[in-house]
């Protein structure tokens, strides 16, 4: 890989597209790529941990005497993990059968990158959130949006979908397939 994992990171903001191509022309195996997902879901539940016990109460967030009750860090991981591998294997199926001709592996392998780079956006906004909320809730909506187009632009090269239209529907499509994994599970378990 002739790119620096910085100037990657910065690609991956400015020209999410190429940036895409990029991840994908580094030759990772099938061990590598799941390693990355373990990689992602310890760091967003250590990240989130962090949120709760020091950002959200240094925000005023809780009421008064509260304490912030945290998930098991195993079953946050768990469900961390899950999410990730269910959200790739729906944006798999549902892209080739929009005509996308992306592969499970690649695919993976693209969101593994996109979340490390959402991971280091997330801990820039709480950082900034301690420091001044508004200012915080503004850098979100903004990383909101950057992350779309990153996802977005993925989508669509994973795919090699003629444009971002077609990955938007590719993203709504597995949204809603989520959504109705997820019930079926709440049911399954016995959630309401």
């Amino acid at each position: 890989m002739t790119q620096t994992w910085t100037a990657l990171f910065v690609e991956t903001l400015r020209d999410p597209g190429r940036a895409a191509r990029v991840v994908l022309d580094v030759q990772m195996t099938r061990q590598e790529v799941y390693s990355g997902v373990v990689v992602c879901a310890a760091l967003g539940t250590v990240l989130n941990a962090l949120f709760l016990l020091f950002v959200l109460p240094r925000l005023g967030m809780l009421p008064e005497g509260q304490q912030v009750s945290l998930t098991p860090p195993f079953m946050n991981f768990v469900i961390s993990a899950g999410s990730l591998v269910l959200f790739v294997n729906i944006v798999t199926w549902v892209g080739r059968a929009l005509g996308g001709e992306g592969h499970l592996d690649s695919l993976m392998q693209l969101i593994v990158w996109q979340q490390l780079v959402l991971l280091v956006l997330q801990a820039l906004g709480f950082v900034l959130m301690g420091l001044a909320p508004a200012l915080g809730a503004l850098y979100v909506l903004v990383v909101f949006a950057v992350y779309v187009r990153i996802v977005l632009n993925f989508i669509q090269v994973g795919h090699d979908l003629p444009g971002l239209g077609s990955a938007f529907a590719v993203l709504l499509v597995a949204a809603v397939g989520i959504v109705l994994v997820l019930m079926m599970i709440g049911v399954l378990v016995g959630g309401s």
